[in-house]
């Protein structure tokens, strides 16, 4: 305790706050924020997917989902560096170290940026090729085309974004990491409207809107990351090559959660061709846009977490880490109730939001997947929470194991058998199936550990 006490005594007050806080006091102050920025980025792209839907059309809006993996490999790339980064920056600062976490920081953000210019150049060159491997049509082609090539152009400005709200979360700043997300969102509403409904430039206006409000984002993020007096900034950390091994390995299961379901819209988009054509990909993409938006709040959670849980578990404080797990499965239970109800009851009045008055058979087809789906909401929030668990203390490993089960392996194992016995009933009922499975694995690892919960040594020299 007096050692405790003789490390936060030298600590900005975020730190302090974080390491002798009330819990729920920090549950409100970092969760319920990045909770709001996250269901307000669901918002935005709900709100994208509406106006494509009503104002393009549903093969528009469908060309978008088919595109969706390819922009889903970025993000995945800026999830592991973000997390693996703000995880290192959070356990560093809890344990007083302050060049690494500077060096952290400098590294992650340039390793980030100059990958995703890569990886933009790459796309734009060749996105005609991914779309046809994606599962596209001549239908589906020009409009797929045209949106992701405009998106290629800014691919660098998500990551830099992601990487300074992770990291700004991790300093224990995460109202000021909200605001950014905010002028994010609104940015983005607020072209969407003109650049789709006014302007009528139709996919390509959905993707400037896009590119630009993750401009606008940043724009707000960087002086707090440029100042010179804050915990952590770029001036003062150096650029260790060392440090991008940690942080994939660290961020590599948060990553493979994202990468997973980049590959399962894939597989799902070539399924649904084969049984259901263009209007089974419309259908699947309203049903994305709805299950963004009712999983950001968790998602949004384990995040909010994160920062919690990593500079305890940096301190050495075991006890504060199972206050804050308890709380959070609480929260969890709640949602988990509150999202089966609206997708099993009110799923059909959800999905007509995304298509015109004449499009009934879409609906309908959207609208039975719902009631389906929606029992994969009273586990998956679960997994969601015991996988940022594991991320936030350095068990990179088991978050691993739930977001490989959860994502691509069980569901192409189900996907294999289950639509040639039940149709297109098949494919929705994957997901479920999936969720339950993975929780009963994820379960028992969490209870496993959580006993015998300690900081390991091997971790705190691996980030050093």
């Amino acid at each position: 305790m007096e050692q405790m006490k003789q490390q936060t005594g030298t600590k900005s007050r975020g730190e302090k706050e974080l390491a002798t806080g009330s819990i729920p006091q920090l549950f409100i102050k970092f969760v319920i924020p990045g909770m709001l920025a996250l269901f307000l980025l669901s918002a935005q792209i709900f709100i994208d997917g509406v106006l494509v839907g009503n104002f393009v059309g549903a093969n528009a809006m469908a060309s978008i989902n088919l595109v969706i993996p390819i922009y889903g490999f970025l993000i995945a790339f800026a999830i592991v560096t973000c997390v693996g980064c703000q995880c290192i920056i959070g356990m560093k600062l809890g344990e007083g170290d302050l060049q690494t976490a500077n060096d952290a920081l400098r590294t992650g953000l340039v390793f980030a940026f100059v990958v995703s210019w890569i990886i933009g150049a790459i796309v734009f060159i060749v996105s005609p090729v991914l779309i046809t491997w994606m599962g596209g049509n001549d239908v589906l082609m020009d409009d797929g085309v045209t949106f992701i090539r405009v998106l290629a152009l800014f691919f660098p400005m998500p990551v830099a974004m992601f990487m300074c709200d992770s990291v700004i979360k991790a300093m224990g700043r995460p109202i000021y990491a909200t605001v950014g997300m905010i002028t994010m969102v609104l940015t983005n509403v607020v072209l969407d409207l003109l650049f789709i409904v006014v302007f009528k430039w139709g996919v390509g206006g959905a993707a400037f809107a896009t590119g630009l409000s993750y401009m606008a984002g940043l724009v707000v993020y960087m002086p707090a990351l440029l100042h010179r007096y804050t915990p952590v900034n770029l001036f003062a950390g150096r650029f260790k090559v060392g440090l991008i091994g940690k942080m994939l390995y660290i961020g590599s299961a948060e990553g493979v959660t994202e990468l997973s379901t980049c590959l399962v819209t894939l597989m799902f988009n070539i399924v649904l061709m084969h049984y259901a054509g263009e209007k089974g990909i419309a259908a699947f993409t309203a049903i994305n846009y709805l299950n963004f938006v009712l999983m950001s709040c968790i998602i949004g959670m384990s995040e909010g977490l994160r920062s919690i849980i990593s500079y305890n578990y940096g301190m050495g404080n075991m006890s504060r880490i199972r206050k804050t797990v308890r709380l959070a499965t609480k929260v969890t239970t709640a949602f988990a109730v509150v999202m089966f109800i609206a997708f099993y009851f009110f799923g059909r009045e959800m999905v007509t939001l995304f298509f015109r008055a004449g499009e009934t058979d879409i609906i309908l087809m959207a609208a039975n997947a719902t009631a389906i789906l929606a029992f994969a909401y009273l586990f998956n929030g679960y997994n969601i929470l015991i996988a940022g668990y594991f991320t936030s203390v350095g068990q990179a490993k088991y978050s691993l194991v739930i977001s490989v089960l959860r994502g691509i392996g069980l569901l192409s194992i189900f996907m294999f058998f289950l639509p040639t016995l039940l149709g297109i009933k098949g494919i929705w009922l994957t997901v479920p199936l999936a969720e339950v499975i993975t929780l009963l694995v994820a379960g028992m690892m969490y209870l496993k550990k959580i006993r015998c919960l300690h900081p390991k040594p091997e971790l705190a020299t691996a980030v050093k």
